[in-house]
């Protein structure tokens, strides 16, 4: 008797074949995963077998076959082009290890509260960021600054006269830059101009002279020194005479006032 068909027991379904392929795994993480199963060998759908905590956890090059395609089956929790639960993260995990779990070292001191505003930090005893004194505007006031500032303050002329003086001839010496010099002495004494080799006033130095003494006072030129006066007058005049010496050149000075030959 010929047979027009088969018959199929109620018990059976035919449904579609999903075999499973052969780098299915199991891999203990994803790192493995993506380390054993190299991109030569990927295609777009290979499922793999990731363990999660006891169990197999489905992942599959979703997208592509980049190690970033390899992502969790089923959705899942996803943050950016982060996917699956935090366990099945190990290059997460990895970065997170390797960070500082608190704040040490200098900023300890900054680290749970606001600086006190428009302030300049400074490193203070014991090595910490602390705030100081010192404004922002007060900071401000330095912009455009080129060299040190005492330096600049200390070349310039101070606005009160500083005195120097002298009971007996004298050679004048650096420190009498800007000063007035007193010549107190009862006979007839000198005050001498060094050479820039011995002395080397700044060009532009000028120097006051006084006649506090009875003793007149001649100005004498050092050895190499040119003093250019009217008349090469090179004394003060009587007791309370003044003059002023300002240098013009290397060894070369001014001496006007109240001079005689």
């Amino acid at each position: 008797m010929a047979l027009s068909g088969i018959e199929l027991s109620a018990g059976i379904v035919i449904g579609s074949n999903n075999a499973i392929d052969a780098k299915y795994g199991t891999y203990a993480d994803v790192a493995t995963a993506k380390s054993e199963i190299g991109s030569s060998l990927r295609y777009q759908g290979l499922t793999v077998g990731i363990l999660s905590g006891g169990s197999v956890v489905e992942y599959w090059w979703k997208d592509g076959i980049a190690d970033g395609d390899l992502v969790q089956k089923g959705g899942g929790a996803a943050w950016g082009d982060i996917t699956g639960t935090l366990s099945d993260q190990t290059d997460l995990q990895s970065a997170l290890d390797g960070k500082q779990a608190t704040i040490t070292g200098a900023a300890t001191t900054i680290d749970d509260t606001d600086l006190t505003a428009s302030r300049a930090l400074v490193s203070d005893g014991s090595g910490k960021v602390a705030v100081s004194d010192v404004t922002s505007t007060e900071l401000g006031y330095l912009d455009g600054v080129t060299s040190a500032v005492q330096t600049q303050v200390d070349s310039k002329t101070a606005k009160l006269i500083t005195t120097n003086r002298q009971t007996a001839s004298y050679t004048l010496v650096l420190g009498d830059a800007d000063k007035l010099v007193e010549m107190n002495v009862a006979t007839a004494n000198n005050l001498t101009v060094p050479p820039n080799s011995s002395v080397a006033f700044a060009t532009g130095t000028q120097i006051l002279l006084a006649q506090y003494g009875a003793g007149q006072t001649t100005i004498v030129a050092g050895s190499g020194v040119t003093i250019r006066s009217n008349g090469s007058k090179l004394k003060l005049n009587v007791q309370y005479s003044g003059a002023t010496l300002i240098k013009i050149d290397t060894d070369e000075w001014y001496l006007f006032g109240d001079i005689v030959a």
